[in-house]
């Protein structure tokens, strides 16, 4: 039985392990860029590059488990992810650090926030994979169930 090629194998972008841009001379603001479950650092290249050219320092890291196999991803935690993410935050070492996440990255970008508020300057989040309190979604159901 042939076993199937990951992502990482599968493409020749150096992009999809994670990558770091600097400039030579060290802006004041550093970005650090997270990508969502299941997907790699490729697939916020374009926001990390644009980032880049209008000036700032970025660093996307690859999440523990994701680029690889279905079974790497299920071995990882929220724990190993957030660390990675704390990693890559502390590699930015720059009078102001914004945090960009999709998914699963901006949840992550929004727990670094929490947890470091004197290192995270900002946030940019686009569909940030947040959870509601149990009560709360029972009573989303019920008001949605009474409407209809």
């Amino acid at each position: 039985m042939s076993r199937k090629a990951t992502l990482a194998s599968r493409t020749d972008d150096e992009r999809v392990r994670g990558f770091s841009r600097r400039h030579r001379t060290r802006p004041r603001t550093g970005i650090l860029v997270l990508h969502g479950f299941t997907a790699t650092p490729l697939s916020v290249a374009a926001w990390a590059e644009e980032f880049h050219a209008a000036g700032f320092d970025v660093e996307v890291p690859l999440l523990p488990g994701h680029g690889t196999t279905v079974a790497d991803c299920d071995r990882s935690t929220w724990a190993d992810w957030l660390d990675t993410a704390q990693e890559a935050l502390h590699r930015l070492d720059h009078d102001v650090v914004v945090v960009a996440g999709i998914s699963l990255g901006g949840a992550l970008a929004l727990r670094l926030a929490q947890l470091h508020p004197d290192r995270v300057g900002g946030l940019v989040l686009a569909n940030p994979a947040v959870g509601l309190e149990r009560w709360k979604e029972t009573a989303i159901a019920v008001s949605f169930h009474r409407s209809s």
